[in-house]
């Protein structure tokens, strides 16, 4: 079965991405867009849903934090890895700023795409992740 998605893709860092207004309808199209940032430095993108709104770093690893689409809190994080030292960070850029991101919340892009297709087909907090409010 290929789950239904309602959502827009975003590219926080390259306002000029050929990809940015594109519809996600479906795990294909956004394993498209994945695969298109591919080999880009480390930047920041959201996934604007109906019911949510997700920010996704992407890069060699990436994150993704969950949140409602009128912005209002809470704002979760998916808990990658909590192997990383305190104050080790990874910086993804937003409008050519660095963003520094701690590593525990940093993933391999896998994973990062598949909490992303989960919580859109959802349009909840995947309950396969672990989360944390910021």
């Amino acid at each position: 079965m290929n789950p239904i998605i309602n959502a827009t893709f975003r590219d926080l860092q390259d306002p000029l991405n050929p990809n940015n207004g594109r519809s996600v309808c479906d795990a294909q199209s956004l394993k498209t867009i994945f695969d298109s940032l591919r080999g880009r430095p480390p930047f920041l993108c959201e996934f604007m849903g109906d019911e949510v709104r997700l920010v996704v770093g992407v890069g060699d690893s990436g994150f993704v934090q969950f949140g409602a689409a009128d912005g209002e809190p809470p704002y979760l994080v998916a808990i990658g890895s909590t192997t990383g030292h305190s104050g080790d960070s990874a910086e993804f850029l937003t409008a050519n700023t660095p963003t520094p991101i701690p590593r525990r919340y940093c993933m391999p892009m896998a994973t990062v795409c598949d909490i992303v297709l989960d919580c859109l087909v959802r349009k909840q907090p995947s309950p396969q992740t672990n989360w944390e409010e910021i």
